[in-house]
């Protein structure tokens, strides 16, 4: 390619569109000269015959990508942007400067953001970056138009993109591919629906993606969608890489200073394209709270309890990668060996405490990792620390019934209670762990202790603990522990209160929603005194649903709420109502209870509806 400085001495946009013009119109009157300028700057006419060259459809942006790469330039959107950097250069960006600012300028000077787009970056950004913009009025409405079609926002899980509207919008005007392309990518990226308008416009030579890397993007949107072929296509092309840090949180409560791992962390094919496309450079790039990637792993934001395991196979790759393997992560994925091997090195990390105020015994306990849980202890790790924010000690994690006596034998106090006042007991029975409520007591947990709401335990128990609260008479509410779980599903259908199960349970040896069903195909629970027609039937349709939801899509726990909250909350009664409801939008509200894009995806696949 010829160098840069072959431009005019001058140059200005309108004489380089004028040049792009008068090779189209040289094509298109069959004049030789045209031929060579053609074979030899795009790809899909390098060897063709001359005839070949003179019967191919040529546009006026594939004429304007010739002129680009004539003068040295990979597209028109750079030849264009170093025209307008010679008309009004940019401030020397000094070696004092922030980060961030070094970084935007990186991005301008390789032509992955427009100088337009970095002035908002650096004036901070309150939205998505091509929202910002809209809300700014950088975009005619021809621009928003071509966006939209890039992606077409329809029920959960639905979106799709309308390609053949991106053509023919080129076709009349291909200038949108520059001045509305990259905002359209970026919009596209966010939904799997959207995956062939990304393909399009990269394609026909979109020259970069809109976005802000330094904040929650769409990147993140596409790494937490999975959308792993959009994100594949976008590093391919050299828009983006994964590297950069987010520095705001996402939603208030969630970590802040987070890559796009974080996004993808229960992903391991997710995690290995942006591990080969960057990301490996910032595993040991902690979150505002201390966390790295690989603790984050084991170590879930949301404050789940117990063993999850989900995240392990993307924290492995992590370790593959050369991700440090500290004390905290090694109790969270509880390998005794990789703890012992760091106690032989440093007695003293058996008590250290991470960023965020934890001890190695708070990841073992949360985590159910007995082996870790033990070697610390016998190592001489402090039984009671106190995790500061919550106040919870390594006890009030610990779900697994032999940890909570293996702590319980090193000392650790029953009747700790956290920042709120709460215990072990408190926290047991408001969850409805029956099993552990029960360990607790014959342990010795004090009933008494109220939280900081003047709550005791039984006070603020859930319906499987209900029974535990004292009553006047002395005597156990019902169900107490000698009744099966089962009996608690039951109460889940509709229009059957505790009363009326306790009689099924009592008079009929009901004891499973299968012994119900019994009873609904042989009509004998018809004749069930508090049970009326209406009851009856709602009940028969959930049965009906519920063999269509199958267990195999959605567990038996979540399967019965979900069709529940559909029959009593949708007057659902048939499959067909479903279909209506997917149709008309109604199960697509965020604002629809306990249906979140799983379920809702579950229901999209056991009706035979596309998504």
């Amino acid at each position: 390619m010829p160098a840069r400085s072959d431009l005019p001495a001058r140059p200005n946009i309108e004489q380089l569109k004028n040049q792009a013009k008068d090779l189209r119109a040289s094509h298109g009157s069959g004049s030789p000269e045209s031929i060579p300028r053609l074979r030899d700057h795009l790809p899909s006419l390098s060897g063709a015959s001359d005839a070949a060259v003179l019967a191919a459809k040529f546009s006026l942006l594939d004429a304007q990508l010739v002129v680009a790469r004539e003068y040295g330039f990979d597209n028109w959107h750079m030849l264009a942007e170093h025209v307008e950097s010679l008309a009004h250069p940019p401030t020397p960006i000094g070696p004092d400067a922030d980060p961030k600012t070094r970084r935007v300028e990186r991005l301008v000077r390789d032509g992955l953001m427009s100088p337009r787009e970095a002035e908002y970056v650096l004036a901070g950004t309150t939205h998505w970056l091509r929202d910002d913009m809209t809300l700014a009025g950088e975009y005619t409405d021809r621009q928003l138009e071509f966006m939209d079609a890039a992606m077409i926002r329809g029920p959960r899980m639905s979106d799709t993109c309308d390609v053949e509207r991106l053509r023919a919008m080129l076709a009349e005007d291909p200038e949108l591919i520059e001045t509305a392309g990259p905002a359209a990518l970026a919009k596209a990226l966010t939904k799997k629906g959207s995956l062939p308008a990304v393909e399009f416009l990269i394609r026909r030579g979109v020259p970069r993606l809109t976005l802000n890397p330094l904040e929650h993007n769409e990147l993140s949107e596409a790494a937490y969608g999975d959308n792993i072929d959009g994100l594949r296509m976008v590093f391919d092309a050299g828009f983006a890489d994964a590297s950069d840090i987010q520095h705001r949180w996402a939603h208030s409560g969630w970590p802040a200073h987070v890559g796009l791992l974080f996004w993808a962390r229960r992903e391991a094919e997710m995690t290995e394209l942006l591990l080969d496309h960057g990301a490996d450079r910032i595993l040991e790039v902690p979150d505002r709270g201390g966390l790295t990637p690989l603790q984050h792993i084991v170590y879930e934001w949301d404050g789940r309890w117990g063993r999850w395991e989900g995240n392990f196979p993307a924290g492995r790759l992590y370790l593959e990668r050369g991700a440090y393997y500290d004390v905290f992560s090694a109790c969270g994925f509880d390998d005794v060996e990789r703890v012992r091997e760091l106690i032989e090195e440093d007695s003293s990390c058996v008590n250290a405490r991470h960023a965020n105020g934890s001890a190695p015994l708070h990841w073992a306990a949360r985590q159910s990792s007995y082996a870790c849980a033990e070697l610390l202890l016998n190592s001489g790790a402090e039984v009671d620390p106190v995790y500061p924010s919550l106040g919870f000690t390594p006890f009030h994690w610990a779900v697994n019934s032999e940890l909570i006596h293996l702590l319980l034998d090193h000392g650790a106090n029953i009747n700790a209670q956290d920042k709120k006042g709460r215990t072990k007991l408190h926290h047991a029975t408001s969850i409805n762990s029956r099993d552990q409520a029960e360990d607790l007591m014959a342990l010795g947990a004090d009933v008494t202790l109220r939280n900081a709401k003047g709550k005791t335990a039984f006070d603020v128990a859930g319906l499987h603990c209900a029974y535990l609260r004292p009553t006047k008479s002395g005597e156990r509410r019902w169900p107490g522990p000698d009744v099966p779980q089962t009996v608690f599903e039951i109460a889940e259908l509709p229009g059957l209160g505790m009363k009326t199960v306790r009689a099924l349970y009592e008079r009929h040896d009901v004891q499973s929603l299968d012994d119900v069903q019994r009873m609904v195909n042989d009509g004998s629970l018809a004749t069930v005194k508090g049970i009326s027609e209406k009851t009856f039937d709602s009940i028969r349709v959930v049965f009906e649903l519920a063999a269509i939801l199958t267990a195999e899509r959605m567990p038996d726990c979540r399967r019965m709420k979900i069709i529940r909250l559909l029959v009593i909350g949708h007057g659902v009664h048939s499959v067909e109502d479903i279909v209506r409801l997917v149709e008309d939008g109604t199960l697509a509200q965020r604002a629809v209870e306990g249906i979140g894009i799983g379920e809702y995806k579950d229901i999209l696949d056991a009706v035979g509806i596309d998504y």
